[in-house]
């Protein structure tokens, strides 16, 4: 009898095979001790190495280089994770993040960013990081505006200049995210994209009136505002109606081998432009006492950007009760289609336009409906009462037929 050979045993490889190697090195953790990271915060980290599928020992090694990699990256999932994890009081994990930066205030009043850990790739707009940070913003500065907390003297002081500060680093890294990661014409179609893919919310209902700061005579708004997300509206990007692209300080300013260039002589009128109609990131919920204890009034700004809005003042509001003026958002209660309906009225009538939907909301003592809102009733009055003319003249027209018709009976 023929004996049969018995087939090879395969044996697999399970993920406790390798459990050895899920961890960090004794130089790795006291690195990560050294960067001030709690022992909750290092769990929290070892964690995430075993929260994927190890084929290999090769895989796991690649995995603990990204994973190294994206601890130094501020608000990678794995340092939002170590934050929310690390304790502590809210003001010193504020604390804790601007020392990783290594913020320190320049001679102009700038915030340069000098540590070694950077901002993570994945940091979106909406991110869990930034309602974390911001939460303990609120938390730290709940009683007293953060520019009478930054007059004062000590810790708490220098605390609530830099936080102030470094909320314009948010902004630069919004809108190099946005820029970099999603597909588009100009920024606006990227910001849209953003928003389709990441399926948030945005918020087209807040003033954009320090963003629209003007030389000479104000005649209307170059520029809209974006927020985001809807509810918390953290994060701002300032669209040009013209370009369709964003408008920000991050456009402009310069590097050396220092940093970032703060001189304002080193920039000309035009920059200051840019600087003074420039984003800016929300510690506060707007339309709450917080927007305003940390978001309006807020500590001195950096030489640069006071000297842009030296230059270049803003219109006040057409409601605003003790000034009124002649702004008017034309992005309002219609969001993108506000921008959409504004793009179809020709360069050279917009200022037109833009009297007659400031006339319009003044007279009718409304709340700004945005320009879509406006634009598509006035062309619908002027659709009817075009039919309403060619009915009337089609009458006459009939009425002149026939009267010619009996002038030429009486004739023959």
């Amino acid at each position: 009898m023929k004996l049969r050979t018995a087939a090879p045993i395969k044996i697999k490889r399970s993920k406790g095979q390798f459990r050895g190697n899920l961890d960090f090195t004794s130089a790795q953790e006291q690195s990560l001790s050294e960067d001030g990271w709690s022992k909750g915060a290092i769990a929290a980290a070892k964690k995430a190495l075993y929260q994927a599928d190890w084929s290999s020992l090769k895989a796991i090694q690649q995995r603990q280089a990204r994973l190294w990699q994206a601890i130094h990256e501020v608000g990678s999932p794995v340092y939002t994770a170590m934050y929310r994890a690390q304790g502590g009081s809210p003001a010193e994990r504020l604390n804790f993040v601007l020392q990783h930066f290594g913020a320190v205030i320049d001679d102009f009043g700038f915030l340069q960013l000098t540590g070694s850990y950077r901002f993570s790739s994945e940091l979106a707009p909406h991110s869990d990081f930034y309602k974390l940070f911001r939460t303990d913003v609120q938390h730290t500065f709940k009683s007293e505006s953060l520019a009478d907390i930054a007059e004062g003297n000590g810790e708490l002081a220098t605390l609530a200049q830099k936080i102030h500060l470094l909320r314009y680093h948010f902004d630069r890294h919004n809108v190099a995210y946005i820029r970099s990661t999603y597909p588009g014409d100009d920024d606006f179609q990227k910001l849209l994209n953003y928003q389709s893919f990441c399926k948030v919310d945005f918020d087209y209902q807040t003033d954009a009136t320090y963003h629209n700061r003007y030389q000479g005579e104000f005649k209307l708004p170059d520029n809209f505002k974006v927020q985001v997300p809807e509810k918390e509206k953290m994060s701002e990007f300032i669209v040009n109606f013209k370009t369709g692209n964003f408008v920000s300080e991050w456009n402009v300013l310069q590097l050396d081998d220092d940093g970032i260039i703060t001189d304002p002589s080193a920039y000309d009128n035009e920059d200051l432009k840019a600087i003074a109609d420039t984003e800016s990131f929300n510690y506060g919920q707007v339309h709450k006492a917080s927007h305003r204890l940390l978001d309006i009034d807020h500590p001195a700004d950096g030489q640069l950007r006071r000297a842009a809005v030296k230059a270049y003042p803003y219109e006040h509001d057409f409601n605003d009760d003790d000034a009124p003026g002649r702004y008017i958002d034309i992005v309002k209660g219609g969001g993108r289609f506000d921008y959409y309906a504004w793009q179809q009225v020709k360069e050279e009538d917009q200022a037109y336009w833009y009297q007659a939907f400031l006339t319009y909301c003044q007279e009718h003592k409304m709340k700004n409906p945005g320009f879509a809102y406006f634009y598509n009733a006035q062309l619908k009055r002027d659709e009817e009462m075009a039919e309403k003319e060619a009915k009337l003249e089609a009458k006459a027209e009939k009425r002149r037929a026939k009267k010619a018709k009996k002038a030429g009976k009486h004739e023959q």
